[in-house]
């Protein structure tokens, strides 16, 4: 399940450096949270029994900051 899951991402992360500029796969790899939080605001926009994430103002905003943050710290990177 989640074990061989987990290896195979590391599996693909260590080919995608053996490809490509290692600041470039780095910096893409920077991109996951953006993709679990936009997963886990779907699971509580459409499966409410299964995710608890808050939707309200407040938090959408402090998590847009966060993801803001995180992306121009990506861009510096690169």
């Amino acid at each position: 399940g989640s074990v061989t899951l987990g290896t195979l991402g590391s599996l693909s992360f260590a080919y995608a450096l053996v490809l490509g500029k290692a600041s470039l796969v780095s910096v893409i790899s920077g991109f996951q949270p953006i993709f679990a939080l936009l997963f886990g605001l779907f699971l509580a926009r459409f499966l409410k029994e299964i995710s608890r994430e808050s939707l309200s103002l407040v938090d959408l905003m402090i998590k847009g900051i966060s993801f803001a943050l995180m992306f121009a710290g990506l861009i510096y990177l690169y």
